[in-house]
Order: C-alpha cells, then sequence, then structure tokens
C-alpha cells in the first residue's frame, strides 16, 4: 500500500506540488480512523490511482466488501461527488453506505465489472433512458454544486500554460471557437443536475446483474452535456473510428429528449475541449494527448462543430 500511495502523490504533485505531498501523508492516518469506524479487514489499495486513494476490504458493519475512496480537501470534487450520489436516481447510481465528510471519504459496496469486454455492457440502453429523463433543476448555488461553464472556464485556463508549453495550435486547442459556440447555443440554456461522466469506465454491476454508475462529476449543465462523455471517452484509445463515435452519438440521440440533435453535436465539441483541457492540468502523459487527444480533437470538431 505504501508503494501505492507513493505513485499517487507523484502523480497528484505534477498540478499540486504543495498540497498533494500532505494528503497522501494523512491517508494512513485517516484510514485508521475509517477502519475503526467501519471494522475493516483484509485492506487493499488498488493499483491504478490517478486522484483519490481508493482501497477495498471487508467490513464487520456493513457485511460485505466495501470500497474507500479518500478525495483530497483541496480538490472541490468531494463536495459534488457526494452530492451527486445523495441526489441523482437511484436506479442508475451506485448507492453509497456511509459519508464521512470531515475526511472527504466515500464508503461504498464493491460492485463488479460489467463485462461484455470489447463492446457495450448489457442493460445500456434502460441506464441511458433513466440519464435522458432526469431533470433535476439547478436553482442556485447554495448547496455547493458547481457548474459546468464554471468549472470549464477554470480548467481551461489552467490548461493554457500545459498547452504552450506543448506548442498547441489554435486548431489543436480551439478556445476561442469553442467560447463562441457556448455564446451561441448554451449561455441562457436552463441547467439541470446530472452525473455528467457517464462512459463505460465508469459502470459496474451490483450483485443481481444491475448496471450502475460511479463517480459523477454532477455538475450544473446544460441538458446535453450529460451524454457527451459516453460518446467520447471511448474514442480517446481509438479517435479514428468515426464509425463507433457516430453509432454512439445516434445511440445517444434516442434519449436525449431535452434538446435538439444540433445542440447535442455542438456540446460534443465544447465537451472534448473540456476534456483535453483536464487531461493537461491533471496529467504529464503528453505523449498521450499528443496521439491520441490532438486527433480526437480534431475529428471531433471536423465531424460535428459548425465553425
Amino acid at each position: 500500500m505504501d508503494k501505492d500511495i507513493q505513485k499517487l502523490r507523484s502523480k497528484l504533485s505534477v498540478s499540486h506540488p504543495k498540497d498533494a505531498p500532505l494528503f497522501c501523508e494523512s491517508i494512513p492516518d485517516n484510514l485508521r480512523v475509517v477502519s475503526r469506524q467501519y471494522e475493516l479487514h483484509n485492506i487493499h489499495s488498488f493499483h491504478n490511482l490517478r486522484i483519490a486513494f481508493i482501497c477495498h476490504g471487508w467490513s464487520e458493519t456493513f457485511q460485505e466488501d466495501v470500497v474507500v475512496k479518500m478525495i483530497p480537501p483541496y480538490l472541490s470534487t468531494y463536495a459534488s461527488e457526494s452530492a451527486g450520489y445523495k441526489r441523482l436516481s437511484n436506479d442508475y447510481m451506485c448507492p453509497v453506505l456511509a459519508f464521512e465528510d470531515s475526511l472527504n471519504t466515500l464508503i461504498l459496496p464493491k460492485l463488479m465489472s460489467p463485462g461484455d469486454a470489447g463492446g457495450e455492457p448489457s442493460g445500456m440502453d434502460g441506464l441511458l433512458a433513466a440519464v435522458g429523463n432526469e431533470t433535476i433543476p439547478y436553482i442556485n448555488n447554495k448547496d455547493g454544486t458547481p457548474t459546468y461553464e464554471d468549472i470549464y472556464q477554470q480548467t481551461v485556463e489552467m490548461a493554457g500554460s500545459h498547452a504552450s508549453y506543448m506548442n498547441m495550435k489554435d486548431r489543436d486547442f480551439p478556445t476561442a471557437a469553442c467560447s463562441q459556440l457556448w455564446e451561441q447555443y448554451f449561455s441562457r440554456s436552463p441547467l439541470y443536475i446530472s452525473h455528467g461522466d457517464i462512459h463505460t469506465g465508469n459502470l459496474l454491476r451490483d450483485r443481481n446483474g444491475r448496471l450502475l454508475a460511479i463517480d459523477p462529476l454532477a455538475y450544473a449543465s446544460p441538458y446535453p452535456f450529460r451524454f457527451t462523455r459516453y460518446i467520447l471517452v471511448p474514442s480517446l484509445f481509438d479517435h479514428h473510428n468515426i464509425k463507433d463515435l457516430d453509432a454512439r452519438f445516434q445511440h445517444a440521440l434516442q434519449y436525449c429528449h431535452g434538446c435538439t440533435e444540433e445542440e447535442l453535436r455542438q456540446a460534443i465539441v465544447i465537451d472534448c475541449h473540456f476534456l483535453m483541457a483536464s487531461l493537461l492540468v491533471q496529467s504529464d502523459r503528453h505523449d498521450f494527448i499528443r496521439d491520441n487527444v490532438i486527433p480526437l480533437m480534431h475529428t471531433v470538431f471536423n465531424h460535428f462543430s459548425t465553425q
């Protein structure tokens, strides 16, 4: 486990060199607190840690295998993610067994892989239908719910220096063009609370085989942005496959009742830009960005944008 914490510290320190070491140093003590509270045994950390510390073990309290997710306190992620679990539909969201707000920690049941490797998991239609039918309006920011626009703009601004370092051109990182699309299509759109990061990497199954979503972003966003990651994320690893990109677009369109086809197209372009900005800020994987993300941005912009 110590090696996994050190690896996480190295990754987090890229974007938060002062705060990340303090968070990682606190993990063992915080884990001891959680272990006593929920009687955890046989604890093992996950090896592929990116922005949070995640481990699993048996809980005598809940009488089942659980996952413990500790989120760095210097990120706004815990507030939005915990709010998402509390507010989004039980029809498609993974249940949370406990919220430890003082430790920025979630306790969830350990679920199974969705299976169906190499394709869409069975049950995807029902999940997309639930996502499309969900209408939780955003009234104000009193509960701390971030808006997509605010997080998007902040992330793009932070990513600017990274884009310059990589000598990215306007067509690689089309900030001005995406700002125009936002103003034209979404600046006056009503906002809804949605998961915001639905894709196969965030789906698992419970013991009854039901497909459930984890890791909600829970931003307040215009309607079509609830579907964009489902369409985009698989293409990060297969960006030349227009056929599959179009197939997911058409699939999502069946359940996209709150916007036009054109609005979904432009949301895909903007969210691809947001994805790139997030990867630039959170990752030092410049080769992956250069070889996978930039070509996807070109493909998406040329294929979906009206600019």
